[in-house]
């Protein structure tokens, strides 16, 4: 009767999501990172589909422990054979497969089963497409917990039918209780981490360590605010692992012209090249390193070679105002305040507000 009724409604979210798919792709040319070419069947991905699927039931169940902003676990560490992998398989088959047996049923807890299931299939890698390096986020539970909220009533009325007009056992109200409590406790402990961004990937380095995709964000942020003892500290850290990562190396490169390290930032800049080689970088990538490159020019005393650096980051790329702000700088710093004022405007325009 539902799909009777809503059928409609189901048939326009359906043709308006293809709809926005093709615009999106149509506007940034890509949707996705860059395929991995992994094969779509492997044992690999079924252990991380597995893995996966039961980090979200946790999440539901309870989210009290490992909440971080990116949880970085990269697919080939699946390749991996041993009991462990499969008995998360075999964990997952069984909830999905006792949701199926319990929706025959005609029971609610395993219609809640599949509703899950169904809202989490997009997010469990089943198909090879690389999104991002964290392997799961807790923003895609968000679904799956609205579907639990709206169907807690009809469970609730469910249970209650068959242990009586009694209401629930005292264990069930102290479990609920606890729960409760203990989920006040972690909104308190955990959302003030969110006010500050170096706070929040410090956060992530400890739910994540060693991984370069995290330290990258926080070194990132530690440069924006010129922070450079905790970004040196960070950098050498970094340095001997993260050199096939070009952003990683280009924001090493800042830190280490910052504080006058040329032959560090010469080297970084070296890696960062060749990891630009590697694949089809993004175009904000390449700007940066060509601006790194020109502050190294700088720092080396080749102000010539440094103002050809800047001018050519501005027409790889003229929207972006970092190619005109470093001109500016540097006009500026030669006392040609006639040419660099044009070049500032020009930054301040592209500038976003806080930034301007």
């Amino acid at each position: 009767a539902l799909l009777e009724r809503q059928w409609p409604v189901y048939l326009g979210m359906l043709i308006s999501g293809l709809l926005y798919l093709a615009l999106r792709h149509e506007a940034l040319a890509t949707m996705t990172a860059a395929s991995r070419r992994e094969p779509f069947f492997a044992w690999e991905r079924l252990h991380a589909a597995a893995y996966t699927y039961l980090a979200y039931w946790r999440m539901i169940v309870w989210p009290f422990v490992g909440l971080y902003p990116a949880h970085v676990i990269g697919v080939h560490q699946f390749a991996e054979s041993g009991p462990l992998p499969f008995a998360r398989d075999a964990a997952a088959l069984a909830i999905f497969l006792s949701g199926l047996l319990l929706a025959w049923r005609r029971r609610i807890v395993g219609v809640l089963i599949l509703c899950v299931t169904c809202s989490l299939f997009p997010v469990l890698h089943v198909i090879p497409v690389h999104f991002d390096e964290s392997l799961y986020h807790e923003r895609y539970v968000m679904v799956s917990v609205a579907l639990v909220c709206s169907a807690l009533p009809a469970l609730f009325a469910s249970i209650r039918a068959r242990i009586g007009s009694d209401g629930f056992p005292r264990w069930a109200a102290f479990a609920a209780t606890t729960w409760l409590l203990l989920a006040a406790f972690t909104i308190r402990t955990t959302i003030p981490l969110w006010s500050d961004d170096a706070r929040l990937w410090r956060w992530a380095l400890e739910g994540n360590p060693g991984a370069t995709v995290v330290q990258d964000h926080l070194l990132a942020i530690l440069v924006e605010r010129s922070d450079w003892p905790a970004a040196q500290a960070l950098a050498d850290r970094m340095m001997p692992a993260a050199r096939t990562c070009a952003s990683c190396m280009i924001n090493i490169a800042i830190v280490e012209t910052s504080l006058g390290n040329a032959e560090r930032a010469a080297e970084a800049l070296h890696h960062a090249d060749e990891a630009l080689h590697l694949e089809t970088p993004a175009p904000s990538l390449v700007v940066g390193y060509v601006i790194a490159n020109g502050n190294l020019l700088l720092l080396n005393k080749d102000v010539g070679g440094a103002e050809s650096a800047f001018r050519a980051a501005i027409s790889l790329d003229p929207t972006r105002s970092t190619g005109y702000a470093s001109v500016a700088m540097l006009l500026a710093r030669e006392g040609r305040l006639r040419e660099a004022r044009p070049m500032l405007d020009k930054a301040v325009s592209l500038s976003a507000p806080d930034d301007a």
